[in-house]
């Protein structure tokens, strides 16, 4: 499973990756934080999922 997310301009922002899990619910909480750790500003941003035959894109609002 991959979990990637995005600004508004297309630049990738935060990574996650796990290795292959059974099928299931699964919860995924960011801290709206970059990969380094430096804190991201309000904003529109894009979270992208990736695994075994499924990809998916969601809006996400980041409002402080």
């Amino acid at each position: 499973m991959q979990i990637d997310v995005y600004d508004f301009r297309g630049r990738r922002v935060h990574s996650y990756a796990q290795a292959h899990s059974k099928s299931g619910e699964y919860y995924f909480s960011w801290k709206a934080d970059t990969s380094g750790g430096k804190i991201l500003p309000s904003g529109l941003y894009f979270v992208t999922m990736k695994s075994d035959g499924y990809r998916g894109v969601r809006k996400a609002v980041l409002l402080k």
